[in-house]
């Protein structure tokens, strides 16, 4: 029986060092049937490069475009990053990562999450475990 998967949507406006600390909280999750879409809202202030540089040093996966329309998808890998041309707001921002998750037949759950949490190693896999109960948290 598969597990539910959950796609985690961060979205980053100059943030990367908060970015950063939040996808290495993610990491340490026990819950491991994630995928995690980073959405960068065209931060001027060099977050993008910095987050790719966490990534190319870490032991994640990624994959990096500006175009990930539903003509685009790409074979998913630890964390999608995709940058915003313009930065859209938070909704308008989210709803990029939520639009890109939602053509994966594997998405069960989406969990917006800021850059600035950390999470505690238990909360994905209690969220999960807690669905029926409550289809909303905040």
């Amino acid at each position: 029986m598969r597990k539910n998967k959950v796609y985690i949507i961060i979205l980053n406006y100059n943030g990367f060092s908060d970015t950063v600390n939040c996808i290495k909280s993610i990491q340490k999750s026990i819950y491991t049937e994630y995928q995690i879409i980073l959405v960068d809202n065209n931060s001027d202030d060099n977050s993008l490069n910095e987050i790719i540089k966490y990534l190319d040093s870490s032991n994640l996966d990624y994959n990096f475009s500006d175009d990930f329309s539903d003509n685009n998808k790409q074979r998913k890998k630890d964390i999608v990053v995709i940058k915003n041309n313009e930065n859209l707001g938070y909704a308008s921002g989210n709803n990029v990562g939520i639009k890109y998750a939602l053509q994966y037949e594997d998405c069960d759950f989406l969990w917006i999450l800021n850059n600035d949490n950390i999470i505690e190693e238990n909360s994905l896999m209690k969220l999960v475990e807690n669905h029926e109960k409550n289809t909303i948290y905040g």
